[in-house]
C-alpha cells in the first residue's frame, strides 16, 4: 500500500517506521552500484524520490524510471529521459562526456527551470528547447547560449569549451540576466561586457586572469 509522502513535507522530527515506509519517504537517490542493472525490484517502494542521479555507466530498467511519479530533478544519460515523466521535471543535468542528445529529449518539459548541458554535447539546435517555456537557469558553453530563449535566462553559467573566451556577442541578448558565472579558465575579452545588463546582481569569474 502506497502513502502520500506530501503529508510529511516540512516535518523534521524522527519517524519510526519499517523499511518499506522509509523508502517511500526518501527524497534523493544516487545510484552508485554499477555491478548490476538497476531494476525496479532493487528499489522497490522508492515512490517518493524527487532527486535522482544516475552515472553514465549504469544500466537502468525503464520500468523503474516510470515508477517515480514525484521526480523533479534528474542527472542521467539523455537517452533515459524518454522513460521519465518529464512534465514535472524542474531540473535536468546531462553529465560531461555525453556527445549526442536525442532531438526529442526535452519534449514535454513544460516545468523545466534549470538545465546543464556539457561541453562535450554536439549537434544541438534551437528547436530542441522550444517545449521548455519556464527555462531560466542554464549551464552551457558560450556558443550554446543562442539556442535558448535568451530573454528568459536569469541565471547563466558559462563552461569552457576550449576557446577560453567570452565575447559580448555571446550573451548580448540575455537582457534579463540576474547572475552569471564563468569557469575559471575563461577570459572576458571586453571589460564592459557586464555593463549592459541592468538586472545583473552577481558576477562570478576569475578576476586574476582578466586584469588586462
Amino acid at each position: 500500500q502506497s502513502i502520500d509522502y506530501m503529508a510529511f513535507q516540512g516535518y523534521n522530527g524522527e519517524i519510526n517506521c519499517n523499511k518499506e515506509l522509509e523508502n517511500q519517504l526518501k527524497r534523493k537517490l544516487v545510484i552508485t552500484d554499477a555491478s548490476k542493472k538497476v531494476a525496479i525490484q532493487n528499489y522497490n517502494g522508492y515512490t517518493g524520490i524527487e532527486d535522482l542521479e544516475i552515472p553514465l555507466d549504469i544500466e537502468v530498467d525503464p520500468e523503474f524510471l516510470g515508477s517515480l511519479h514525484y521526480l523533479q530533478s534528474i542527472s542521467c544519460d539523455p537517452d533515459l529521459l524518454k522513460y521519465v515523466n518529464k512534465s514535472k521535471l524542474k531540473s535536468i543535468v546531462i553529465p560531461e562526456g555525453v556527445t549526442s542528445i536525442p532531438k526529442d529529449a526535452f519534449i514535454g518539459c513544460s516545468e523545466l527551470e534549470c538545465l546543464e548541458i556539457p561541453s562535450s554535447a554536439e549537434g544541438l539546435n534551437k528547436e530542441m528547447f522550444e517545449d521548455c517555456p519556464q527555462l531560466s537557469c542554464v549551464s552551457c558553453t558560450s556558443d550554446m547560449v543562442q539556442l535558448f530563449n535568451e530573454t528568459k535566462l536569469k541565471i547563466l553559467r558559462i563552461i569552457d569549451d576550449g576557446s577560453h573566451a567570452l565575447y559580448v556577442k555571446d550573451i548580448e541578448n540575455c537582457v534579463n540576466l540576474e547572475m552569471i558565472s564563468l569557469d575559471d579558465s575563461i577570459i572576458v575579452e571586453d571589460a564592459q561586457i557586464f555593463s549592459n545588463f541592468p538586472k545583473l546582481k552577481k558576477i562570478n569569474y576569475n578576476e586574476a586572469i582578466n586584469k588586462n
